[in-house]
């Protein structure tokens, strides 16, 4: 397999350590925060003001820092990373091919938090469409 260094795609030099020196100064995230997790899956919006509403709102994440400049933010909830970055901002580099909705077809994130009913109770009482094997 063939690995492309981030610096060969224009990814400006020091973004990677942002994450972690963000991170560790982010106050009461406790020590299981002082690096990053391994993997941090980033998605693709349309609209980051309106997911930002759907993830911090809804769901009950955090923007541990955001870039206005390249409409990104990265989020956290009980340890669980995520990354947002809008379409067109001038922060996305690995868009690789035409997008098309529903973006991120066949992926599935599997997350654990403290109490997965409250969550599904306020994403339902959200309007939003939510499965459950119940």
């Amino acid at each position: 397999m063939k690995v492309t260094p981030l610096a060969s795609l224009g990814r400006p030099k020091g973004r990677s350590n942002m994450i972690t020196s963000c991170i560790r100064r982010k106050k009461g995230l406790g020590k299981a925060m002082l690096s990053p997790p391994k993997l941090i899956p980033e998605l693709d919006v349309d609209d980051l003001k309106r997911s930002l509403a759907f993830y911090t709102g809804t769901v009950g994440f955090r923007v541990l820092f955001s870039r206005r400049e390249d409409r990104f933010a990265y989020l956290d909830l009980e340890g669980v990373h995520l990354m947002l970055g809008e379409l067109g901002g001038s922060g996305r580099y690995f868009t690789t091919a035409p997008l098309a909705h529903p973006y991120g077809r066949g992926v599935n994130f599997q997350i654990q938090i403290a109490d997965v009913d409250a969550l599904y109770k306020r994403v339902v009482g959200g309007g939003f469409p939510c499965r459950s094997r119940k």
